[in-house]
């Protein structure tokens, strides 16, 4: 089971076009630690790895203190990551390590996890602003189909998918 975690604006995007996420209150980080817990493996883009990285060390280390494993893929093949997280250089690789995996990257190994059907569902969590333009989940534009929700403080919303296969 793969199940794929995003943040978002509440017009549909994950960044800035320059990456940046300053949109993205420190809140939702527990949120995602939160959901990690539920999932024996959590991967992740190299460029996403790279962001989680440049936050404060006190975040980083509630993230790498998770009893998961920590997956990277990227298609480097001399990329090094910290010790704790194993590189991977495709999805299917990536979610053959893992039963029960959350992804939570951008939308190239977004996009391309979805390509290969191999997310099973998606969980947005959504923010009140707006942004305008930016970075989108994916690529492309997949029917999402809505399962559930469940509002957060600060008129923050947890939205639950399936992804049509049609």
């Amino acid at each position: 089971m793969v199940t794929l975690y995003n943040v978002i604006s509440s017009d549909g995007f994950i960044a800035r076009l320059d990456g940046s996420e300053d949109f993205i209150p420190d809140e939702v980080w527990n949120d995602l630690l939160d959901i990690c817990k539920n999932y024996d493996t959590v991967v992740v883009g190299r460029k996403t790895y790279e962001t989680i990285l440049a936050y404060p060390q006190a975040m980083i280390k509630k993230f790498e203190d998770l009893k998961i494993q920590k997956i990277v893929v990227t298609n480097d093949n001399n990329f090094t990551a910290k010790p704790g997280y194993i590189i991977t250089h495709s999805p299917k690789e990536a979610f053959s390590i893992g039963q029960n995996i959350l992804l939570t990257s951008g939308p190239t190994l977004n996009s391309s996890a979805l390509s290969e059907g191999l997310i099973d569902k998606v969980i947005l969590n959504t923010l009140p602003d707006k942004i305008n333009v930016g970075i989108k989940v994916f690529n492309n534009d997949p029917k999402l189909i809505p399962l559930s929700s469940i509002d957060k403080p600060n008129n923050r919303k947890l939205c639950f998918y399936s992804i049509s296969k049609i």
